[in-house]
C-alpha cells in the first residue's frame, strides 16, 4: 500500500542524463491513497504496465475527491513544471507501450474532464478500465452508468481520441427508476475538411415511453471528440397536465365504476357508454361534467 505521500512511483526521470532506460516494469495489486500528485509518474521509460491497482485519494493535493489536481497515471512526461524537468525535447521514440489495465480509481468522470486519470503520452499505450475490452480496433466498454440533470446542457464525460475513434459506435439506453425509457445508438463520424475536421453525432432511437426530451451532440477540439446531451425533461408543465386531468379522475367514479369511464370511452369513440344492469348509464349532469373536464385537459388521449 502506498499512503499519504507526495508522488508514489516515478520512473524514468533521469534518463535523459545517462542513465539506462528504464523498462518491463509491473505495478499490480496495490492501494494507492492520499496522494497528493500523481500515483504513477512515467517520464522516459518502456512497457511500464499497471494493473489492478486502485487509486483512492490521489491526485487532488490531498482535499478529497471533487478537488482533482493533476493526472492520476501518467505515462510519457517531460513534466515541464516540476522543479527539476528533463534538460532535453520530448522524445516519444523513447518510450513506448506502457498500459493500465483494470486499475480502478474514485475520480469521477466530472473530475476526469479536468485531469485525465490516465494521460497516455507515450506509443502505442492506452488504458483499459475493467469495463473495457480490446478486440484489435474493437473496444468495447459496457456498464457506464451517466446520471442526467432534468433541464441541463452537459458533457456526458465520454472523451474518445478522434485519430483511434471514427466510426465509433455507443449502444445507450435511457432508464428512470427501474423503468427503461428510451434504446438508441450514437454513430461518430469524423470528416476532415480544408485542413479541419467536422464531427457529426447520428443518434438512431426508439421511445419506449413517452418522448424523453433527450438529445446528444459532438464537439471536437482537434485532438479528442467529447460526447455531450441536453436534456428537456419539463417539470413544470408535466404539473399543468397532472393537475388538469386529476378532475377527469375523479369523476370516473362519481356514479361507480365503470359508468364514467363507459362514458368518457363513448365520447372519445372507443366504444358504447352502455353497461350492464343493475347499473345505469351516467346522468346528464355527469355527462357534462366529463365533457367540460376533457376541454380543460391540456393533451388528451388520441
Amino acid at each position: 500500500m502506498f499512503d499519504d505521500l507526495y508522488k508514489s512511483i516515478v520512473v524514468g526521470k533521469n534518463a535523459d542524463t545517462g542513465e539506462t532506460l528504464p523498462s518491463d516494469w509491473r505495478v499490480t495489486l496495490s492501494v494507492f491513497d492520499t496522494i497528493t500528485k500523481h500515483g504513477i509518474h512515467c517520464f522516459r521509460a518502456k512497457q511500464v504496465t499497471t494493473g489492478l491497482n486502485h487509486f483512492a485519494d490521489v491526485g487532488n493535493d490531498q482535499l478529497g475527491a471533487g478537488n482533482a489536481a493533476t493526472e492520476i497515471i501518467i505515462f510519457g512526461d517531460t513534466d515541464a513544471g516540476d522543479s527539476n524537468p528533463l534538460s532535453t525535447p520530448l522524445d516519444l521514440t523513447t518510450y513506448e507501450n506502457c498500459y493500465s489495465i483494470g486499475d480502478t480509481f474514485d475520480r469521477d468522470d466530472a473530475d476526469d474532464l479536468l485531469f485525465k486519470r490516465v494521460t497516455t503520452n507515450a506509443l502505442n499505450s492506452y488504458s483499459i478500465t475493467p469495463f473495457e475490452i480490446f478486440f484489435g480496433s474493437l473496444h468495447i466498454e459496457p456498464g457506464r452508468v451517466i446520471r442526467l440533470a432534468d433541464n441541463t446542457s452537459a458533457a456526458t464525460g465520454i472523451v474518445l481520441p478522434a485519430a483511434k475513434y471514427n466510426g465509433a459506435v455507443i449502444d445507450y439506453q435511457v432508464t428512470r427508476g427501474n423503468a427503461q425509457r428510451r434504446i438508441g445508438t450514437l454513430t461518430i463520424t469524423i470528416e476532415a475538411t480544408g485542413g479541419s475536421d467536422e464531427v457529426d453525432l447520428m443518434d438512431d432511437f426508439m421511445e419506449l415511453a413517452n418522448d424523453v426530451g433527450l438529445s446528444f451532440n459532438a464537439t471536437h477540439d482537434g485532438t479528442d471528440v467529447s460526447v455531450n446531451y441536453a436534456l428537456d425533461n419539463n417539470y413544470t408543465e408535466a404539473q399543468k397536465i397532472l393537475y388538469s386531468i386529476s378532475r377527469m379522475n375523479d369523476l370516473m367514479y362519481v356514479e361507480g365504476n365503470p359508468t364514467g369511464v363507459k362514458f368518457l370511452m363513448e365520447v372519445l369513440g372507443i366504444c358504447s357508454g352502455d353497461v350492464r344492469p343493475p347499473l345505469d348509464k351516467a346522468s346528464k349532469e355527469l355527462q357534462e361534467e366529463i365533457k367540460h373536464a376533457l376541454k380543460e385537459i391540456k393533451n388528451p388521449a388520441n
